[in-house]
């Protein structure tokens, strides 16, 4: 499922990426405004191959009763660097709309990171299959 996610979204990702000054100018002919939008709907173009990967990674985990990972993967991607790195960047050293938007793709990026690390390196599977062993639904029916 992530590799079907990140080929469809990646390919619209693309497509809307190339086509963000045209998709920007039917909403904002201010040239300031503009320059800030395509930057925003190129960033969120690109990023939907982390948040895709996130989302069936993360499902995948909570599925198999792996729920820390997805939710400090998300807590700390949201708070950190969607908030934190946002702030950091756009207000305090001055950045502006450009530091929010690295706070943003860091944030996406950093979720995704994150469940495939833990997808790879907890021992969810093996949790899991005791589970099901214990539940006696190990092996499907013969139905």
């Amino acid at each position: 499922m992530t590799a079907l996610g990140v080929i469809l979204v990646g390919a619209a990702g693309l497509l809307l990426a190339v086509l963000s000054r045209p998709a920007v100018g039917l909403f904002a002919d201010d040239p300031e405004t503009a320059r800030f939008a395509v930057a925003f709907v190129r960033l969120y173009a690109l990023s939907g191959v982390a948040l895709v990967t996130f989302g069936t990674m993360s499902g995948s985990l909570r599925g198999a009763s792996e729920t820390r990972i997805p939710f400090l993967a998300r807590t700390t991607g949201m708070f950190g660097l969607f908030l934190g790195a946002s702030w950091l960047l756009g207000s305090v050293l001055g950045f502006g709309p450009l530091g929010v938007y690295a706070g943003i793709g860091a944030a996406y990026v950093w979720m995704a990171l994150a469940v495939l690390w833990g997808f790879e390196r907890t021992g969810w599977a093996g949790r899991a299959a005791t589970m099901m062993a214990e539940r006696g639904t190990e092996t499907a029916s013969d139905d």
